[in-house]
């Protein structure tokens, strides 16, 4: 069974390989192929690595990914262990409900 408690919420701009080993992150797919697709947060793009199970994947699906960070000589991508489809989800009412959270000082996350 995978802890999810233990990867934390990034943003992919934020995500430092030197510090970061598991991850959390929403987005929407921009690129997909063979085992890879591009996840897009709206701070910018990350490569996820995805097993042969998840490939029922489609552009603009909005999907949440639990993963570790692996260096790439390109920079850096996910290796997915969870890949959750969002499709649904009110991405924008999120956002808003995070931006409340930071002006106030609170912790949405942990």
């Amino acid at each position: 069974m995978v802890e999810f408690s233990r990867y934390v919420p990034k943003k992919v701009s934020d995500i430092d390989p030197e510090v970061d080993v598991r991850v959390r992150i929403t987005g929407t797919i921009i690129d997909s192929q063979d085992s890879v697709i591009l996840v897009d947060d709206g701070t910018g793009t990350v490569r996820v690595v995805v097993s042969d199970q998840e490939k029922k994947l489609n552009m603009g699906d909005l999907v949440r990914v639990f993963g570790v960070i692996s260096k790439t000589p390109e920079g850096i991508e996910i290796v997915a262990s969870v890949l959750q489809k969002m499709n649904g989800f009110d991405l924008n009412l999120f956002k808003k409900v995070e931006e409340l959270y930071n002006r106030w000082g609170c912790k949405l996350y942990g």
